[in-house]
């Protein structure tokens, strides 16, 4: 056999043998007062995750199809994402402090802010506002929200 034949072959071999990568590390953050919000792997649909909420090292809640985005700079509001096959993801507020952990969907309407397409998000310094910026392709205009008429 020559060189270029056994070349060949080796390249064959290497692509078409199966590449074992480590998971993505789920992706955690930490609110000012120590509540953990850990966005994971879910096995609801493809792209969706869930989002586990702990306090002092223990599982207090789990939202489905969710992805921790940010936490209030000085509190315990968390900004989620809604994930999923939805053509209509948007984003939402939880006061996990105050043991919010869900919201009701059948008032979806009153609770979803931002849209599909925010690629920005900026707390207010006392976190009672949010700045929500969408892609250039969809507008691209910054919306403020007051955080108190979407959370408890």
């Amino acid at each position: 056999m020559n060189a270029s034949f056994l070349s060949v072959i080796t390249l064959f071999l290497a692509a078409a043998l199966p590449v074992h990568a480590d998971p993505p590390k789920p992706k955690e953050i930490q609110s000012a007062t120590g509540i953990v919000a850990k966005t994971v792997p879910s096995d609801a649909s493809e792209g969706a995750t869930d989002t586990q909420i702990f306090q002092h090292d223990k599982l207090v809640a789990t939202i489905h199809n969710a992805a921790a985005v940010s936490f209030q700079p000085k509190g315990d509001i968390l900004l989620l994402r809604e994930t999923g096959a939805d053509d209509d993801s948007r984003h939402f507020l939880l006061n996990l402090g105050k043991k919010e952990y869900s919201k009701n969907p059948e008032k979806r309407a009153s609770w979803v802010i931002g849209g599909r397409y925010v690629v920005k998000t900026t707390w207010s310094d006392d976190g009672r506002q949010i700045t929500l910026q969408t892609a250039q392709f969809a507008g691209g205009k910054p919306v403020t929200i007051e955080v108190k008429n979407f959370c408890r």
